[in-house]
């Protein structure tokens, strides 16, 4: 099977129609149907687009990135950084997420919302700081 998508949607649509492939809305639809994401982008612009915001990496972990492009070292360089800028840990029913870009964490409590869509870290900061505590430890 084959999953397309990109920033530039039209064009996603219609390759995806022309060959016979899945279109996906957004960039993390694509990672969440793929094991493995081929990138092929033109510009450091472009490649910055795929990894910020709606981007290939939420649901990344065990998916393989190939990267077909030319690119300058220094976009190379804070692909890297983003991929490796999300921790996570679970503890019990609970899961925290940090985002080192910026610091923040999202807090989950598993046993009553898998599909993580209620953020506790607000409501409850204490089991925040431990779990961070622990993803640093």
């Amino acid at each position: 099977m084959f999953v397309v998508g990109a920033t530039a949607r039209a064009a996603a649509a219609e390759l995806a129609t022309e060959i016979g492939a899945t279109n996906t809305a957004t960039l993390a639809e694509v990672t969440a149907a793929s094991d493995t994401i081929i990138t092929v982008v033109t510009n450091d612009d472009a490649m910055r687009a795929i990894f910020t915001a709606d981007n290939l990496l939420a649901g990344a972990e065990g998916k393989t990135f190939i990267n077909c492009a030319t690119l300058s070292p220094g976009i190379h360089r804070e692909v890297e950084v983003a991929v490796n800028g999300v921790g996570a840990i679970r503890s019990g029913r609970y899961k925290l997420i940090e985002y080192y870009e910026n610091r923040t964490v999202q807090l989950f409590d598993l046993e009553n919302d898998i599909g993580e869509r209620n953020n506790l870290a607000a409501s409850h900061p204490e089991i925040a700081q431990k779990l961070k505590k622990m993803l640093h430890d």
